[in-house]
C-alpha cells in the first residue's frame, strides 16, 4: 500500500548512531571503550547495521597491521575460523584503512561502503555499546610503524640512503615513508633494490645537507589508536 506521497507505508527506517571516542566511558585508551546507549530510542526488529569511522592524526603506519574494528551489538550470526572448532563467533565488523596526511602521519578511516554490512536478528539487550580495536593477532591496536635507527650511511649531498647490517624489526620502507636518521629527516621517494625486511637502496625526498649519518639498528616505533569519530548506520529490515 502506498501513501499520498507515494512512498510503501512499511519503507525502510535508517537510524545513525555517531560515537565519539571523547564521550565514552572512563576509559585509559581508545582501543577499548564503552558508549552508553538507550536502545530503547531505536524499534524493535532486524537491522542491517553499516559504519563510517575517521580518527584524528596517527603516528605513521610504515607497514604494521591494518586495524580491525569489533563491535558489540549481541550479534549471534557473524563467524570467524578457530583452531579447535572452526566456527567462533565474532564482533568484527570490519576494517579501517590509513590515509597519509600532510605530515608523517596518517588518519584511519573507512566509508559505509569500505566493509559489508551485517545483519543483527535483533536490538541489543544492554544500554552499552563496546567497541574494541585490534591488530591482527587479536591484541589491542597498535601502530607498528618503522621509525627511527636504520643502519646504514647517508653520504653528504646525497638523495641515496643504503639500509644494511642487525635490525630489530622487519618492517619494509616504502614510498612515502617518513623516517628519521640522526638529526636528519627524509621521506622515502622510491625504491632501488629491497632485499627484504627493509633492507636495500632508496632515493629521498631531499638530499643531506650535512656530514654522513650512521644509525644503529631498525626499531620499531608502537602509537595507540588516537581520537575518533565512529558512526553506525542501522537500516531496519524484514
Amino acid at each position: 500500500m502506498q501513501n499520498i506521497n507515494g512512498y510503501d507505508d512499511d519503507r525502510e527506517k535508517v537510524y545513525t548512531i555517531s560515537l565519539n571516542s571523547v564521550n565514552g566511558l572512563t576509559h585509559t585508551t581508545n582501543d577499548t571503550i564503552n558508549y552508553a546507549f538507550d536502545w530503547n530510542v531505536l524499534p524493535k526488529g532486524r537491522y542491517e547495521v553499516s559504519f563510517s569511522f575517521l580518527s584524528e592524526s596517527c603516528g605513521y603506519w610504515g607497514s604494521g597491521p591494518f586495524p580491525q574494528l569489533f563491535v558489540d551489538l549481541g550479534q549471534n550470526n557473524s563467524f570467524t575460523t578457530g583452531s579447535a572448532t572452526g566456527v567462533t563467533p565474532t564482533k568484527f565488523i570490519g576494517l579501517i584503512r590509513p590515509e597519509t596526511n600532510l605530515g608523517p602521519a596518517v588518519n584511519y578511516s573507512a566509508v559505509y561502503t569500505d566493509n559489508p554490512p551485517i545483519l543483527i536478528e535483533s536490538l541489543p539487550r544492554t544500554n552499552l555499546i563496546t567497541v574494541t580495536i585490534s591488530n591482527r593477532n587479536n591484541a589491542i591496536f597498535r601502530d607498528d610503524s618503522a621509525s627511527t635507527g636504520y643502519s646504514g650511511a647517508m653520504a653528504a649531498s646525497s638523495r641515496v640512503l643504503t639500509v644494511t647490517g642487525a635490525r630489530t624489526s622487519g618492517f619494509p620502507l616504502r614510498p612515502g615513508q617518513f623516517i628519521t636518521m640522526g638529526a636528519k629527516s627524509f621521506v622515502i621517494e622510491s625504491i632501488i633494490s629491497n632485499t627484504g625486511g627493509g633492507l636495500g637502496t632508496y632515493t629521498t625526498s631531499s638530499a643531506n645537507d650535512a656530514t654522513a649519518i650512521t644509525a644503529t639498528a631498525i626499531t620499531a616505533n608502537s602509537t595507540a589508536m588516537s581520537e575518533y569519530m565512529l558512526t553506525l548506520r542501522f537500516k531496519q529490515v524484514k
